[in-house]
């Protein structure tokens, strides 16, 4: 009898052993898949309020997606609630590979501006490899009342392959250790509240399981005499803008006005028939031949 009791105890602690050794093999990135074993994201809110990043991505390549390079999507506007709208404004600074600078361009979307790096000429081969983007953005926080705010989507929920660790840091000009009353974090898919991480003691926030086509979106909250120095944000209401719009409302709505323009000017150059009337007759004329007929 307590034999059987011990062999039970003894199967339940090997079982328990050797799933925690799958879970732990499934929060490292496995050496044959391609995807993105680490998202460091370094950001620094200087004293004019400008927001500058640096993305730290260490890619494994296999050459399945990743052949040439890849692109990252970052929104060009935000909204808040009551309807006001902020563009953000952005400056490249640069794109690395392993410490030496990568080719890159821009392509601009409805929403998006995407920085696409890499050559198409070069086929890259597989490997293990260090992206850094390092860009600035102005107009990316909030002020609300006596404090200011910044929520920001770190990675995108655009990559088309699992992130297996993330990492994001704040810090504020000329401020040690932690001085945020407030930082949380939001994650799964967009709009959900899910918690895929932790906050440490200093501040930094970092993911607890691999994730794929979600949000990993962090808020942070300081006070506004931190940053005292930084202009207010620049804000517009698209809606009361509709009829008396101004450059800022003119800039954002610009892609969809370009769009219903073209959509008007091929809708007027479509092809247009004409009817033609047929006249019906029950009498076949005189000089009518066979040889009309044809088959």
């Amino acid at each position: 009898m307590m034999a059987g009791i011990y062999r039970c105890i003894l199967l339940l602690i090997v079982g328990l052993f050797f799933s925690s050794l799958s879970y732990a093999k499934n929060t490292e990135i496995p050496s044959y898949e391609e995807g993105i074993s680490l998202f460091d994201v370094e950001a620094t809110l200087q004293p004019n309020g400008v927001l500058d990043i640096k993305e730290n991505i260490h890619f494994q390549a296999r050459n399945q997606q990743i052949k040439h390079g890849f692109y990252r999507d970052l929104p060009r506007l935000w909204m808040q609630p009551d309807g006001d709208a902020a563009l953000l404004n952005y400056h490249i600074v640069g794109v690395t590979r392993d410490g030496i600078p990568e080719p890159w361009h821009l392509d601009w979307h409805i929403g998006l501006m995407s920085i696409v790096v890499g050559d198409k000429q070069r086929f890259l081969p597989q490997g293990d490899y260090h992206y850094q983007i390092h860009y600035q953005v102005k107009n990316a926080f909030l002020r609300e009342g006596d404090s200011d705010l910044l929520i920001w989507n770190v990675t995108g929920n655009h990559w088309s392959f699992e992130i297996y660790k993330t990492l994001f840091s704040l810090k504020l000009p000329d401020i040690a250790g932690n001085p945020f009353s407030e930082i949380d974090l939001f994650t799964g898919e967009e709009g959900d509240t899910y918690r895929n991480g932790r906050i440490l003691e200093d501040g930094r926030i970092e993911s607890r399981d691999p994730f794929y086509r979600e949000d990993f979106t962090v808020l942070y909250r300081w006070p506004h005499a931190l940053l005292g120095n930084a202009p207010a944000p620049q804000t517009t209401n698209i809606f009361s803008h509709l009829l008396l719009p101004s450059t800022s409302s003119l800039l954002i709505c610009f892609p969809s006005l370009f769009l219903a323009c073209g959509w008007l000017y091929l809708w007027k150059r479509r092809p247009q028939f004409t009817p033609v009337d047929v006249i019906e007759t029950d009498v076949i004329p005189p000089d009518y031949h066979a040889r009309h007929v044809t088959s």
